[in-house]
C-alpha cells in the first residue's frame, strides 16, 4: 500500500494532468456522439497546456531567481506529453465526426485542418523521445535541436484557431487563440531582445578587452 501511495506522489503531475483526458476518453467510449462537446474542449486543452509549456522556457530566462519558475520546470516534460495526449483525442473526435479513418484523410489538406495536421505530426516524435531512453540514445544535442520544431507546432495550433474562426466564425476559437497565443508571443519576444542587447553587451565587453590589450 505504501508503495501504491508513493507512486502515487511521485506521478501526481501526470495524474492531474491526464485525468479530465481519462473522463473525456470514458465518455467517448461510452457514448461517441460526445464528440460533438469533445472536439473543441480537447484541443482547447492541448494548447492550453502547450502554451503553458513554451511560457516556462522564455519566464525562467527573464526571472532566473524565482523559485516558482523553478519548481513549475521540472514539469516540462508531463505537460509536453499531456499537451499530445489531449491532441491526439481531439484527432479521434474530429475522426468519429467524419466517420472513420479514410473518411477523415479527404479533409486533410483543408485550410482549417492542415496547421493543425503539421502541428500534430511534429507532436509525435516530440512525445515519443520525451523519456531518458531517448535523450540517452539521441544525446542532448540532438534531442535539443528535435525539441525545439516545438516553436512551429506552436505556429500551426494559433494558425489553426485563426483559420477556425476565420471560416466558421466560432468565438471561442477565437477567443482562446488570443488569451492564450498572444501573451505568449510577447513574452518570447521580450526574451529575444533580452537576448539580443545581453550578447551586444557581451560583444562591446569583448572589444574594450582587445582595445585594451
Amino acid at each position: 500500500m505504501d508503495k501504491f501511495f508513493n507512486s502515487i506522489k511521485c506521478h501526481k503531475a501526470w495524474l492531474l494532468l491526464n485525468f479530465p483526458l481519462f473522463i473525456m476518453s470514458l465518455l467517448l467510449f461510452v457514448e461517441t456522439s460526445y464528440w460533438k462537446v469533445l472536439t473543441p474542449w480537447t484541443g482547447y486543452f492541448s494548447i492550453a497546456i502547450l502554451c503553458t509549456l513554451l511560457f516556462l522556457n522564455p519566464l525562467r530566462h527573464l526571472f532566473p531567481t524565482s523559485k516558482v519558475l523553478r519548481e513549475f520546470n521540472k514539469y516540462r516534460r508531463p505537460l509536453g506529453v499531456a499537451s499530445f495526449n489531449y491532441a491526439a483525442l481531439h484527432v479521434i473526435c474530429y475522426m468519429i465526426k467524419r466517420g472513420g479513418f479514410f473518411e477523415m484523410l479527404k479533409w486533410l489538406l483543408h485550410p482549417i485542418i492542415l496547421p493543425g495536421l503539421l502541428a500534430f505530426l511534429i507532436f509525435i516524435p516530440l512525445a515519443l523521445s520525451s523519456n531518458k531512453v531517448s535523450l540517452k540514445y539521441l544525446k542532448f544535442p540532438k534531442w535539443k535541436k528535435l525539441h525545439t520544431k516545438v516553436y512551429i507546432a506552436q505556429w500551426g495550433t494559433f494558425f489553426h484557431l485563426l483559420i477556425l474562426y476565420s471560416l466558421t466564425r466560432q468565438t471561442k476559437a477565437l477567443v482562446c487563440g488570443l488569451l492564450l497565443s498572444m501573451p505568449l508571443f510577447a513574452v518570447q519576444y521580450i526574451r529575444r531582445q533580452h537576448r539580443k542587447k545581453a550578447e551586444h553587451m557581451k560583444g562591446l565587453k569583448g572589444e574594450a578587452v582587445k582595445t585594451a590589450a
